[in-house]
């Protein structure tokens, strides 16, 4: 999943970010999430906020020349900002969206990509790889970004729950299953989901 960094790029001043009729949707996805995964609607939304502050379209892209890209995307005039070895791209509505993730996939070798995260939820491609799902789908289409992600911390905790404490089991969505990894973590991302836990209604 997308890394500690998240916090300095998702900030909330996009268009998604500001509207009250989507952030409901996202509150009636999160419910009917909690009905199917049975996870706490609440840790859904704290991860939505987490990982992309409620835009639905953001991607970070890890490339091997973060410059190169940057000036790419601002060419195109997508908004985006760099942060060594990562691009935050910054679509406004579902047509920058798909333009900037075609953009990607078309031009893999020139961009030097090395992964990226997408989406409401910030799904990981290798990650969605191993689903076997249309990954495009799943960025232009928040509630499926939502449900994959929502498949994902419910399989951090099936997974971890009787190998590891809670702080892994809630870092485990942003830092993978390795419980070597997750005791290295410094917390920072879960500071921010807790903090982001205790905010949401």
């Amino acid at each position: 999943m997308i890394k500690w960094l998240l916090g300095l790029f998702f900030v909330a001043t996009l268009l998604f970010g500001k509207n009250p009729a989507f952030v409901q949707e996202v509150y009636n996805q999160a419910q009917f999430l909690d009905s199917k995964f049975n996870i706490d609607r609440k840790i859904i939304l704290a991860y939505v906020k987490t990982e992309s502050d409620f835009n639905p379209y953001p991607i970070l892209l890890k490339t091997r020349n973060t410059a190169r890209a940057k000036l790419a995307f601002d060419g195109l005039k997508i908004k985006c900002k760099a942060n060594e070895p990562y691009l935050a791209i910054y679509p406004i509505n579902v047509v920058e969206a798909e333009f900037a993730y075609d953009i990607i996939q078309n031009n893999y070798d020139f961009l030097q990509v090395l992964d990226y995260d997408f989406g409401i939820m910030q799904l990981n491609t290798r990650t969605i790889k191993g689903y076997g799902a249309n990954e495009k789908e799943l960025y232009l289409d928040y509630k499926k970004n939502m449900l994959f992600g929502a498949d994902i911390i419910r399989g951090c905790y099936t997974m971890l729950k009787s190998k590891t404490h809670i702080s892994n089991i809630l870092e485990c969505y942003n830092r993978g299953v390795s419980i070597s990894h997750l005791n290295r973590s410094p917390r920072t991302y879960l500071a921010r989901f807790l903090e982001n836990y205790k905010s949401i209604k």
